[in-house]
């Protein structure tokens, strides 16, 4: 694992100069950016938080520290420009200070640039600008990372794939956080249905480091979309003591790992991984914790499990969010604890919400466009679903139902979606319904043969 931390030199050699005259701020950028890569906490610093703060202090005028600070606040999906005055004047005061920095490479205006427009809600704009970046310095790590997760956000599988697979052979294996490249390279594999190519990815970033626990997750991936959940729950139970050092994606594993549960029937150790791990993470802080907690408890409602004394922490996270309208995959989540909660007030104002929201002039950004086209009706169904009015709900689902990648989310988190859509056919009362549902089941049957929760399915619908 990297650990002997570039200073301003070492920088300069590699071609990323960075401009600052404090090697302490470029060996705290390179530790930041190596946690935030990694998704985990490094003891020497305290942890990426901390790693952070001592960069702000280190050189508060470090463009590329801004940069990276500023772009880990608004990918995190949390806080917006929109509702954070404070996000908003410190955006601008990075800005401001680049502008009186002439001696700023292109390469850092181009960060702050990139993050400004993200600010905006310009999503697509910043990824074509950290792209830009790639072409030229191919080794540019956070330029790499921030527009990977903003093809991810914004449903762009290919893009998640193909950025990767642009920069990787320009990479000498002895550069620091090479081996990460392979496991990003496999989600973007796994993300457009090449399971084999994910798991060799996955297997050679793993080589190269055992506790890459991102490229663990990518093997939970493959095992979830190819059905095969006990490969998956011996693999997670024989790697966790490596991949639960990688405190920001641990609770997301454990998510991954209650799903091949789930899959099976076994709602006990689902609800025990809910409680043990899952559930305990939901108030951490990263809305990836919170949405695994939210799925997971709504899966298990869809299959049949009553879980309404698990959805008040959930709920009590949710809460302060639900005028985000950040991500629509985060607001389709946030809605799920409204209605497990029974709380209708909190449902009804969630939609008024949204629907303010996306009728306003500010929903001009990219992510906020997906809300409008796909995210509001998507949440509609879902309230729809709750009411008990399944065949609208159906007719609204089946509307959307290829666009709802545009919201976000990997294939397998997006699948509570699908399993929302066969739960309302085979509940309508509608006899053309029922054929939907059959026909689905087909569907699900030639990509998911030997499921188990297929079959229970089936038996819903005889």
């Amino acid at each position: 694992m990297h650990t002997n931390w570039r200073d301003c030199a070492a920088w300069q050699k590699e071609g990323l100069p960075l401009t600052t005259t404090s090697d302490e701020a470029c060996k705290l950028f390179d530790a930041a950016l190596t946690q935030y890569v990694g998704w985990y906490d490094e003891p020497q610093f305290g942890g990426l938080e901390q790693t952070l703060e001592k960069l702000q202090q280190a050189d508060p005028n470090f463009a590329m520290g801004q940069a990276l600070y500023k772009g880990l606040v608004l990918l995190g999906t949390g806080q917006s420009v929109m509702l954070n005055a404070e996000l908003r004047g410190s955006i601008d005061q990075m800005v401001a200070s680049a502008t009186s920095q002439p001696n700023l490479t292109e390469r850092e205006k181009d960060h702050v640039r990139a993050v400004h427009e993200l600010s905006q809600g310009h999503m697509r704009k910043a990824a074509s600008i950290w792209e830009d970046v790639l072409f030229d310095h191919p080794t540019d790590f956070l330029a790499l990372k921030f527009a990977n997760l903003a093809h991810f956000y914004l449903g762009q599988r290919r893009q998640v794939r193909d950025s990767i697979a642009r920069v990787l052979p320009r990479w000498n294996p002895s550069t620091p956080l090479y081996g990460y490249l392979h496991g990003m390279l496999a989600f973007g594999y796994v993300e457009n249905n090449s399971y084999g190519l994910a798991r060799r990815s996955a297997e050679e970033a793993l080589r190269l480091n055992e506790r890459d626990g991102w490229a663990t997750h990518v093997l939970a991936h493959v095992f979830e979309m190819d059905c095969r959940p006990d490969d998956g729950i011996a693999m997670m139970s024989k790697t966790v003591q490596n991949w639960e050092t990688c405190g920001h994606l641990a609770g997301h594993n454990f998510w991954h790992w209650a799903l091949f549960h789930l899959e099976k029937g076994e709602y006990d150790a689902v609800l025990e991984l809910f409680d043990g791990q899952v559930g305990k993470r939901v108030s951490s802080g990263s809305l990836l914790d919170y949405t695994d907690a939210a799925s997971l408890l709504y899966r298990l409602e869809l299959d049949g499990t009553r879980v309404d004394d698990k959805w008040a922490k959930v709920y009590d996270v949710a809460k302060p969010h639900l005028h985000d309208h950040f991500l629509g995959f985060n607001d389709a989540h946030f809605l799920m604890a409204c209605m497990g909660t029974k709380n209708k007030s909190a449902v009804k104002d969630l939609l008024e919400s949204t629907t303010k929201f996306v009728e306003s002039p500010s929903a001009s950004g990219d992510t906020a466009r997906a809300i409008k086209e796909v995210g509001l009706q998507l949440m509609e169904a879902m309230v729809k679903h709750s009411d008990g009015d399944y065949g609208a709900a159906v007719e609204d689902l089946l509307r959307i139902r290829y666009d709802i990648v545009n919201i976000g989310g990997s294939n397998a988190q997006r699948d509570v979606f699908e399993l929302l859509l066969l739960d309302s056919a085979i509940r309508s009362s509608e006899e053309r319904h029922r054929r939907v549902a059959e026909a689905l089941l087909n569907e699900r049957g030639l990509l998911r043969p030997n499921s188990p929760m297929l079959k229970r399915l089936c038996a819903r619908l005889r």
